[in-house]
C-alpha cells in the first residue's frame, strides 16, 4: 500500500511538472510564431465621434494610432470609419509597432501605439459598409480582424 502512493505521488509530481514546463513554454512558442508570420492585412474599425480619421491625413502621411494585440510591423490596415461615414477611407502600412503608451477611460485602455503610414485613399463611396455586407459579408467593424480575401483583392485593386 505505502509503495502505491509513493508511486502515485511521484507520478503525479511528474505530470504537473511536465505540464507546467509545457504550458510555460507554450506562449514563447506562439511568440515565436507571430513574429515569423508573413505580414498579414486587417480592417481597423475607427470612430470619428472619438478622432477626426477624415482628415488625419491632411497635413501628414503618417500618424499613431491605437495597436491590436496581433499587429506587427509591415502588416497592412485598411481603416474602416463608423457612422455618419460607414467605409474604408484609407489603406495604410503599419510602419513601427509597441510603442510604449498609457490611456485608460472607462471605454478605452491604450498601453501600445503603432505608427502607421498612409498607402492609398479610396473614393467615399468605394467601399461603404452596404458594399461590404452584400459582396464581402461583413456585417459589423466593431474590433480589429483580418481582411476576407475577397474583400482584399477588391481593395488592392485587381477586380
Amino acid at each position: 500500500m505505502e509503495y502505491m502512493s509513493y508511486v502515485e505521488n511521484n507520478l503525479r509530481k511528474d505530470i504537473f511538472a511536465y505540464l507546467k514546463k509545457k504550458y510555460k513554454t507554450k506562449p514563447e512558442y506562439l511568440k515565436k510564431k507571430q513574429e515569423m508570420r508573413p505580414p498579414k492585412e486587417w480592417l481597423i474599425p475607427f470612430n470619428p465621434k472619438y478622432y477626426d480619421i477624415i482628415h488625419a491625413f491632411d497635413d501628414t502621411d503618417t500618424i499613431d494610432w491605437k495597436q491590436g494585440k496581433c499587429i506587427k510591423k509591415n502588416d497592412k490596415v485598411f481603416m474602416y470609419v463608423g457612422t455618419p461615414v460607414s467605409a474604408i477611407p484609407y489603406k495604410c502600412k503599419v510602419i513601427e509597432t509597441d510603442i510604449p503608451y498609457e490611456y485608460h477611460t472607462y471605454e478605452l485602455t491604450i498601453k501600445k501605439l503603432m505608427k502607421i503610414k498612409l498607402q492609398k485613399r479610396y473614393k467615399p463611396e468605394q467601399f461603404i459598409f452596404e458594399r461590404l455586407k452584400t459582396e464581402y459579408d461583413i456585417f459589423a467593424v466593431r474590433s480589429l480582424r483580418g481582411v476576407p480575401n475577397s474583400l482584399s483583392i477588391a481593395l488592392k485593386g485587381m477586380i
